[in-house]
């Protein structure tokens, strides 16, 4: 009986005013709309959905709306509500609450339920004064209510204020979706760049490997052999750790190439070169070509007692390859002359004063008769 009762105050509203007052009201509501706010509706023409299922209030609104500039389309009953909602998707809905078929809570309910429809703002008009009532129609998700009856010039604002809400909401959820993609898109350049940096380092890393490499023989090159020298040099001055090298150079190399050509010379190379980079088996020893048929050894933290062996063991592991020489009547077999130098850095000392002895050493070793490890003491091992 009350919501009957509220009922039929609400249609006093429009249904106890006179034909000629009506007209005159209308003409005052537009009145009351400035030139600006004219101009400015009917450029943005944003839509508006009314839903009223009496027709004397659905005319006074259509009539202001549309004077004011909006787009308005027009319900008169919950399912008309729902499916205009659907397919026209308004900028805002007018949303009566007392409706005989369906109300307009339950409406609000499936609008906000949908996908499609859920983020249309929704203001009640009702006459409904209760707190409960409004509450209600809030926790639904309205943005609004409109007290019947209506006092348009209050209406049009609400109207103005939550779409210009829901307008400003809408473009930040696309600034947001477009910052999400810009963030997708930056995290793939990312990884790409990133999987990018890391074929690009391997190939810096092996850049430098072959740049260390001697390109015949695979081992060390001599600008791969004096960084490491220097490095190494630092380092056991540093720990006053001893420092050994050794010289090796094929004997009768010429001979060898001018009897077997120099296809087979460079063969010869590359399987003496990978015998001394077997025996020389520590981590820390580096393997060179410093030239020709030069090859060096250099052996950080290591004594010249150990320095001899390691030579001995590449000696006895050339000897192995059994490589035919070109001066049988010296040799039977390719071998090499070793000079050993080991020393302990100091300041009357410099790597050069190494490789010097150790030189020194190997030229001796050749005098002496080759095939022989000499210790930078010149000692006949």
């Amino acid at each position: 009986m009350d919501n009957a009762k509220q009922r039929q105050d609400t249609l006093l509203v429009v249904d106890k005013i006179p034909a000629n007052k009506r007209r005159e009201a209308s003409r005052l509501y537009n009145s009351t709309i400035n030139d600006n706010t004219m101009e400015n509706a009917k450029q943005r023409q944003e839509t508006l959905l009314v839903v009223d299922d009496i027709p004397a209030n659905i005319t006074l609104l259509l009539k202001f709306l549309t004077d004011a500039g909006f787009k308005v389309l027009v319900a008169k009953d919950g399912k008309g509500a729902l499916k205009k909602s659907e397919y026209a998707q308004p900028d805002l809905i007018l949303l009566d609450v007392m409706m005989p078929d369906i109300n307009g809570f339950e409406v609000c309910k499936i609008l906000k339920s949908q996908a499609t429809t859920q983020e249309i703002p929704i203001i009640f008009m009702t006459a409904l004064s209760d707190t409960v009532d409004k509450i209600k129609g809030f926790s639904l998700g309205a943005v609004d209510y409109l007290t019947k009856p209506i006092k348009y010039e209050e209406a049009l604002v609400r109207i103005n204020t939550h779409i210009k809400m829901s307008q400003q909401q809408q473009h930040i959820q696309e600034q947001n979706l477009k910052l999400n993609l810009l963030n997708q898109e930056l995290e793939k350049r990312t990884e790409q760049l990133k999987q990018r940096t890391g074929i690009l380092e391997k190939a810096n890393c092996e850049l430098e490997r072959l740049n260390a490499l001697d390109c015949l023989t695979q081992i060390a090159n001599r600008r791969r052999f004096e960084a490491y020298l220097l490095s190494e040099w630092e380092e056991v001055a540093a720990a006053k750790l001893p420092i050994s090298l050794i010289f090796a150079d094929i004997d009768y190399f010429k001979h060898y190439n001018d009897h077997y050509g120099h296809q087979a010379g460079d063969e010869c190379l590359r399987k003496v070169a990978q015998a001394i980079n077997c025996a020389a088996k520590c981590l820390s020893y580096l393997v060179a070509r410093y030239g020709g048929e030069e090859f060096v050894v250099l052996l950080p933290k290591t004594d010249a007692e150990e320095a001899v062996q390691v030579a001995s063991c590449i000696q006895q592991s050339v000897q192995k390859l059994k490589l035919a020489t070109a001066q049988p009547l010296v040799s039977e077999y390719v071998s090499l002359s070793f000079g050993v130098c080991c020393l302990m850095p100091n300041q009357n000392t410099s790597p050069q004063t190494l490789v010097k002895i150790a030189d020194e050493a190997l030229y001796e070793a050749k005098k002496q008769g080759r095939n022989r490890v000499i210790l930078n003491d010149r000692t006949l091992i």
